[in-house]
């Protein structure tokens, strides 16, 4: 049997479809976030990929957050501090709020080659 996976792609999504996003389907069992953005966008899509991890996490789904080139950006800590889309609580806010819903210990992923 194959596993079911459903893909979200939220690169496109503007702050107002994210916020519209309620809930997920039945059919999610895990949740896996790729986040491959820096600091260009002024921490905008990480703010977008905790949210929806901690949205994940806070549903009792399997969640995990793959930062890839850009994205590890936001792996070290501190880089997250003074980052406020407006509508969302603070990046720093959400990385903390994921791990302490179970997401730090393996669920959060780098590539060893990016750090």
């Amino acid at each position: 049997m194959e596993p079911h996976m459903q893909t979200l792609n939220i690169s496109n999504m503007t702050m107002e479809d994210f916020s519209r996003c309620q809930e997920f389907p039945a059919a999610f069992s895990d949740c896996v976030v790729l986040l491959a953005s820096g600091q260009e966008d002024a921490g905008k899509r990480a703010t977008l990929a905790f949210s929806l991890a901690c949205t994940a996490q806070a549903l009792d789904r399997s969640t995990y957050v793959f930062m890839i080139g850009d994205g590890v950006h936001w792996a070290y800590e501190g880089h997250g501090d003074g980052v406020q889309v407006a509508g969302f609580p603070a990046l720093n806010e959400l990385i903390e709020t994921f791990v302490e819903l179970g997401g730090g210990d393996f669920r959060l992923l780098c590539l060893r080659q990016c750090l």
